[in-house]
């Protein structure tokens, strides 16, 4: 049997969600939303680099490689250099690469979800293959372009995507890869990067990932706006309750499943109303972790 004060303190838990929860209803019922935009139309969303890195490694990447440097960077106007101070190359016979792993804050994609790098072929040293590899744990995420001599040869589909001839020589090259070629996805998160060749000099420069800008705080004053760009732009996930309405005709929709969007909305997107909610919505959340842990650890109570 529990103690008195066991059973105290799972009413005192019980108690902060009621009030938090009857706190939230309140301050939602006493809200006159009124959308001035109802009746407006998105129009096409914009694309927008993030770069990863450029002319220095990611924070906490640990570079590797092969040979006797791991990165080696060079500087215009001996090299070539696409933007910034400078490049990386690298020189080989056969398969050698330059990487780097462990890097914190990792690279979360995002809608569209295309990776991209730049690269330059020397005209008078032209690799066999070039390769980009990606690492979320894994580095079965390879896209290769020209011969199948780099890591994962003879595999297929992501673990060794092959995305094209090789680009011309003696210019730089802007690769793209759209990362359900390669096994990732939106809200996949990266801590490594790898620069592949088979032969060759190859300089590398900027890379990251291409994805759609946020909405404006303007639109996202308005919940039909923000309804159709979560239709185009499913990340970062909201609950899978809320996704499927998204899924359903608009015209047919329930008022029950318009009522949970219009409060999902206020209470996360609006950027005047969500401010409001956010301490009690957190601590919804810690009292709830707090109950289940404490639920764990006396299970007899009932």
């Amino acid at each position: 049997m529990p103690s008195e004060e066991q059973t105290a303190l799972k009413t005192k838990y019980q108690q902060e969600l009621t009030s938090l929860d009857n706190r939230i209803k309140e301050l939602l019922g006493s809200i006159d939303y009124r959308d001035t935009l109802a009746d407006a139309t998105l129009g096409e969303l914009e694309q927008g680099d993030a770069i990863w890195f450029d002319d220095a490694l990611p924070s906490g990447a640990k570079p590797q490689g092969d040979g006797a440097y791991h990165w080696k960077f060079v500087t215009a106007p001996e090299h070539p250099v696409h933007s910034g101070k400078n490049s990386s190359i690298r020189t080989g016979g056969g398969l050698t690469q330059h990487f780097f792993d462990g890097a914190n804050p990792k690279l979360k994609i995002g809608n569209p979800g295309r990776l991209f790098a730049y690269v330059y072929l020397d005209p008078e040293n032209p690799p066999e293959t070039i390769q980009l590899q990606f690492n979320d744990g894994s580095w079965n995420h390879r896209a290769y372009w020209g011969a199948d001599k780099a890591h994962g040869a003879g595999q297929t589909g992501a673990a060794n995507f092959r995305a094209g001839d090789l680009p011309e020589t003696g210019k730089w090259i802007r690769l793209e890869v759209d990362v359900s070629s390669v096994g990732l996805k939106p809200e996949s998160e990266l801590n490594g990067w790898a620069f592949t060749q088979f032969g060759g000099t190859v300089h590398w420069d900027a890379a990251g990932v291409v994805s759609l800008e946020p909405l404006p705080a303007e639109k996202l004053t308005s919940l039909n706006l923000w309804t159709q760009y979560r239709k185009k732009v499913t990340s970062p996930p909201i609950p899978a309750e809320l996704q499927k309405i998204f899924e359903v005709d608009p015209a047919k929709q329930t008022e029950d499943q318009l009522g949970k969007l219009r409060e999902y909305y206020l209470q996360n997107i609006h950027p005047d109303h969500a401010t409001s909610f956010a301490k009690m919505r957190k601590g919804l959340e810690d009292t709830k972790k707090a109950l289940a842990n404490f639920n764990s650890l006396t299970p007899l109570i009932i």
